[in-house]
C-alpha cells in the first residue's frame, strides 16, 4: 500500500514509501514495517522530464534508510513508457529501456561503491507485450558480459566477484491498464516463463486487475495508492489520520478480496 506518512506507515503490514517524499525531510520520524523504496519515478518524469535526484543521491538516501524496517527492495530509477510519458522526453520505447537499464547498472556500482548492501529491483518497461522481453534481452546481455569479464578478470585478481543478479525483477507501465486488466493478462502469459526464480512485483495495480487469479496468484506483489486518488486529484482536504485510515482498509480488502477463478470448457 503506497503511502506519504512517514510517522504512520508503521500501521501498515506492508508498505511502499516513495524516494520523493523522504527527500523532503532531513530528520524524519520514520518507522516502516515490512516495505519497498520506490523511485519516485513516474512522477519526476512526469513533472520534471528527468530524474531532479541523481544516481549519487539516490544511492546515499537508500543507504540512509536500508535498516530502516524491514527494507525489501528498493526500486531502480526507471523511465515509463506510456504515450504520455513518451511525449514529455521526447524519446522512444527502445531509448526509455536503454537508459533504464543503464541507470540501474549505474546505480548498483554507485551503491555498492558507498556500501549499501540493500537489494535493488531492475525494472522492465515497455508498452507492447514484446517490449518486456526485448528489455529482459538488454538485461540479461549486460548480466552475462559482467560475468565473463569478471570471470576473465578474476584470473588476475581475486577480490573480483561474479555480478550481482536481483531476487526481485518489476513491470512497469501497468498503472494505466487497469482498466484493460487482459493487456496484463497478456504480458505475464508472455513474459513469465522467461522469469522464473525472479520474484515479480507489478507497479501500480489495484483491485481491478488483482481480482483475477489470472495476474494475482503469478506474481508475488503488487503495489497501489488507489485509494487515494480521488481525493488527490479533487484537492480535497483530509487529516493524515483519514488518510492511514483510508490506506489500511484498502490494505485489509486487497488482502482479503476474492479472487476471480478462470474456468476453461
Amino acid at each position: 500500500t503506497g503511502t506519504d506518512d512517514l510517522l504512520r506507515c508503521g500501521k501498515l503490514e506492508r508498505s511502499m514509501i516513495s524516494a520523493n517524499r523522504l527527500a523532503r525531510d532531513k530528520n524524519p520520524k520514520f518507522h516502516p514495517s515490512t516495505w519497498m523504496l520506490d523511485s519516485g519515478a513516474f512522477t519526476q518524469i512526469a513533472r520534471h522530464g528527468d530524474f531532479t535526484i541523481s544516481i549519487e543521491q539516490y544511492a546515499r538516501l537508500i543507504k540512509r534508510y536500508e535498516n530502516h524496517g524491514d527494507l525489501t527492495c528498493a526500486v531502480a530509477q526507471d523511465y515509463m513508457c506510456e504515450p504520455d510519458q513518451l511525449a514529455i522526453t521526447g524519446k522512444t520505447v527502445r531509448q526509455h529501456q536503454r537508459m533504464t537499464t543503464k541507470r540501474y547498472f549505474h546505480l548498483l556500482k554507485e551503491m555498492r561503491e558507498i556500501g549499501c548492501k540493500a537489494e535493488l529491483m531492475p525494472v522492465l518497461q515497455g508498452w507492447e507485450a514484446e517490449d518486456y522481453l526485448q528489455h529482459l534481452d538488454m538485461y540479461e546481455k549486460a548480466w552475462a558480459h559482467r560475468k565473463a569479464l569478471a570471470g576473465y578478470t578474476y584470473r588476475f585478481d581475486s577480490r573480483w566477484q561474479s555480478p550481482e543478479v536481483p531476487k526481485y525483477i518489476g513491470l512497469g507501465t501497468m498503472c494505466k491498464r487497469n482498466g484493460k486488466p487482459e493487456q496484463i493478462e497478456t504480458i505475464l502469459e508472455l513474459v513469465l516463463p522467461r522469469l522464473q526464480g525472479y520474484k515479480v512485483h507489478l507497479f501500480g495495480v489495484k483491485k481491478t486487475a488483482l481480482k483475477l487469479a489470472s495476474i494475482r496468484d503469478q506474481v508475488w506483489s503488487a503495489d497501489s495508492m488507489a485509494y487515494d486518488f480521488a481525493a488527490r486529484y479533487t484537492q480535497k482536504v483530509r487529516t493524515r489520520i483519514d488518510r492511514m485510515k483510508s490506506a489500511k482498509k484498502f490494505e485489509k480488502e486487497m488482502d482479503t478480496q476474492s479472487v476471480q477463478l478462470c474456468l476453461s470448457f
